[in-house]
């Protein structure tokens, strides 16, 4: 006898439908603080496909009013794939077509504004040098702007504010 391949998909956030071999429904999951809550509403059980996603889509709803909304945003949250150290700000590498071995690295910083939509500005090596470039994309993403000369002016008040503070340390 020939079993049939899993298929999992995903219906709706939390609800993924599962067919595997006589065994077909959905399950909701629901993690918060690192402990899973799942149920699994079978179509037999439930009375067939379409009341057993009903059940499903209830029984999600009724987990996330009793657990709260998912707190899952990374917006200030250092993960494993950074590889800079700084949140929102990644190294970014181009190449040149029109030019032979014409190659290109920036500092990229990038966030999400208010209204969802993505925002980015980058500072290249060959114009600001490596580290001037990491340091004004460092504030534009603090800052959240893309506005190149304010970022500018701010990194230059930061460094006349450093080198006031090195001359009074020598007096």
């Amino acid at each position: 006898m020939a079993t049939t391949p899993t298929t999992a998909t995903t219906v709706a956030p939390g609800i993924t439908r599962v067919e595997k071999n006589n065994s077909k429904g959905y399950v909701v999951r629901v993690c918060r603080d690192g402990v899973r809550n799942s149920e699994y509403y079978s179509d037999k059980m439930c009375g067939g496909k379409r009341k057993a996603l009903q059940l499903a889509k209830q029984s999600h709803a009724a987990l996330l009013e009793v657990l709260g909304p998912a707190n899952n945003s990374t917006k200030d949250k250092l993960t494993s794939r950074n590889t800079t150290g700084k949140v929102g700000v990644h190294l970014a590498h181009s190449v040149d077509n029109r030019y032979p071995g014409c190659e290109y690295q920036a500092y990229c910083a990038s966030w999400k504004t208010e209204d969802g939509r993505r925002q980015k500005i980058s500072f290249a090596f060959n114009r600001y040098g490596e580290d001037e470039a990491w340091e004004l994309a460092c504030i534009a993403r603090d800052r959240e702007t893309v506005d190149r000369e304010e970022v500018i002016a701010v990194r230059e008040r930061q460094l006349k504010r450093k080198s006031r503070k090195t001359k009074a340390r020598r007096k």
